[in-house]
């Protein structure tokens, strides 16, 4: 499985990619540090998923995410907002534009995990 992170934050990249590990080592993951470096990676491969943040200078999440659902080959790829913001009307504004799931970023690295759980195992399955 590949999933691809794109968001300006190495930090939370960085903690993402280590919450992914822990529940799917087999997991693949690629991160874009801006919307176009994102957009400049989906011109080579297709991933699984892509986590996308909304809060990024030049090209955000939400310009971002339409450009992913122009673009017919990676036009069905689940895009999960994982923002800072915690707006029901922004969430629900980017669910209507294409985003898979809208998540306000965790606070602790077991909620993360628990996101990326939810992500990479759907069915419930527990990976640790």
């Amino acid at each position: 499985m590949t999933l691809l992170c794109i968001d300006d934050d190495l930090e939370d990249s960085e903690l993402l990619r280590e919450a992914i590990n822990v529940v799917d080592v087999t997991c693949t993951c690629i991160i874009a540090s801006s919307g176009a470096e994102g957009l400049r990676i989906l011109r080579g491969i297709v991933p699984d998923h892509i986590i996308l943040d909304i809060n990024m200078p030049r090209m955000d999440g939400r310009e971002t995410l339409v450009r992913i659902r122009k673009t017919e080959a990676i036009s069905r790829v689940p895009v999960h907002i994982l923002s800072t913001t915690g707006s029901a009307d922004e969430a629900a504004s980017l669910k209507r534009i294409g985003a898979t799931t809208f998540v306000t970023k965790p606070n602790t690295f077991e909620e993360l995990c628990s996101f990326v759980r939810s992500v990479l195992l759907p069915d419930g399955k527990n990976g640790i």
